[in-house]
Parts: structure tokens; sequence; C-alpha cells
């Protein structure tokens, strides 16, 4: 079920898991979700692809399971924004609160959200 607060629409990518640089037994894993393309130059488009951090491990363990399912389908994501800083700069993080998986949209909720009839 959904939480009132931020949502990130669009087509699911994939989920990736990379270790730490200072310690490789440690891992961040997020999701990627696509929510458009952009003009890139030249005629040619880019794909923007917004990076959702997951820290719970049973969100982790449904994703990995699930994945195959929810690629290229349209799925709605509850996310908490956190400002970060580091020796690269500051920049701002999405993650997705405990407890929270990816829901997939049906066509009803994607008119309702894009406020057609």
């Amino acid at each position: 079920m959904l939480k009132h607060g931020t949502f990130v629409i669009g087509e699911f990518v994939g989920f990736e898991s990379e270790p730490w640089a200072s310690d490789a037994t440690k891992f961040n894993n997020r999701i990627g979700v696509k929510t458009g393309s952009y003009p890139a130059g030249f005629g040619e488009t880019k794909d923007e692809i917004i990076s959702i951090d997951i820290f719970d491990d049973e969100t982790i363990r449904w994703v990995i399971a699930q994945q195959d399912k929810l690629k290229g389908k349209d799925v709605i994501c509850n996310v908490i924004h956190r400002a970060k800083g580091g020796r690269s700069g500051a920049w701002l993080s999405r993650f997705m609160p405990r407890g929270q998986l990816p829901q997939l949209l049906s066509k009803s909720d994607k008119t309702s959200l894009s406020g057609e009839s």
C-alpha cells in the first residue's frame, strides 16, 4: 500500500547492487525508473532514469525476485528525498521507505494520474 508523500512514476528499468569502494562486503542497492526522454542535440534523445536507493532487506529480496516481471512496465514508487554531500560535492538522493514496494500501474491509474478522462 502506498503512503502519502512523494512518488516516482515511470517505466521500471532494473535493479543493481554495487559494492562500496571502502568495504566490498557492503552494497548500495537501487532500482532505476525511466521517467521520460529529453533532447540531447543532433536529433538524438536520452532517457531520464531516476535512481532510487533501497535499504530494506525484504524489499531488496522482493525486487530481485520480481525484476523480470516488472521490467518494462509502468510503476509508482513512494520515495523520500535526502540531501547528501561528500568530497565530490552535494546531491539529492531518493530512497524507498522501509516496507514499501514498487507498485504496478493499471490503465485506470495512468488515466487518473494524467488527468485525462
